[in-house]
């Protein structure tokens, strides 16, 4: 069972049970099989599902959790278990099936439907039958260097910044330290990381210069973390992320130039 990818061992205790465990040589990933007399217990290695195949008055069936995917539901189990026992078992539970009770065979049809639209309509990127899912990580490319993300950032310290608007910054940051219902408000760290996204966020729409609208659409994810409501605000229902809402709309923004 050794291949390019998968290491197999084998060991075997005084009680006569099999291990196998079959090992992901890149990825450091193990699946278990343990065999003993009338039963086997598989648990997978990435997704951690668990199978227990056992025998009972001569029958052969199967105890599964989880996804029905991958070559031992396709393959193996219709093989070691009755068909007609496991296939016409109802599926509890299906992301596919949106709640629907079927049967594991229209389940096995729905998915292999899918399938089928995915390969038509996206080809075979990312889905290599020979391939494990984590392996798939290997295809990706850097978009940037490092010295790009460094240019990047040098670009967003010249964006210009106006007084009006450093200021505006700085009576949001104030505002939170002097609110009834904020225990403890923003520091200036905050008001240094709004003024830094402004102007990143700024560049990255092509302009030299920030606006009062920059400020106010990343207030809400900037400064939102940095504050803590008191018991009552927090047993009222407020969130921190409505009480930078609001102070938004209590602290009057600046009005600039076309040519800020």
């Amino acid at each position: 069972m050794h291949s390019d990818f998968w290491a197999t061992e084998i060991k075997e205790d005084e009680s006569g049970k099999k291990i196998i465990k079959i090992k992901d040589l890149a990825y450091n990933l193990e699946a278990v099989a343990e065999v003993m007399g009338n039963e086997i217990f598989i648990r997978t290695a990435l997704s951690k599902y668990t199978y227990r195949i056992y025998e009972v008055k001569g029958e052969c069936w199967c105890e599964y959790v989880g996804a029905y995917r991958g070559f031992l539901e396709q393959k193996l189990l219709p093989i070691i278990t009755p068909k007609e026992n496991l296939l016409e078992c109802e599926v509890l539970d299906s992301s596919i099936l949106g709640g629907k009770q079927k049967t594991l065979r229209e389940y096995a049809e729905d998915n292999l439907k899918l399938k089928k639209f995915r390969e038509q309509n996206f080809g075979n990127n990312g889905f290599s039958k020979a391939d494990h899912p984590r392996r798939r990580a290997a295809t990706v490319h850097p978009v940037l260097t490092g010295e790009d993300v460094l240019r990047m950032r040098n670009i967003s310290e010249t964006v210009h910044l106006d007084d009006a608007i450093l200021e505006y910054i700085v009576r949001l940051v104030e505002a939170t330290r002097h609110n009834e219902r904020i225990q403890v408000g923003s520091s200036m760290r905050g008001a240094l990381a709004l003024t830094r996204c402004a102007r990143v966020w700024a560049a990255s729409d092509n302009r030299g210069y920030v606006v009062p609208d920059d400020v106010k659409n990343l207030a809400v994810p900037v400064l939102a973390h940095r504050i803590t409501l008191t018991a009552e605000a927090t047993f009222a229902g407020n969130t921190p992320e409505q009480m930078i809402g609001q102070i938004l709309e209590d602290v009057p923004a600046p009005t600039l130039g076309a040519n800020a």
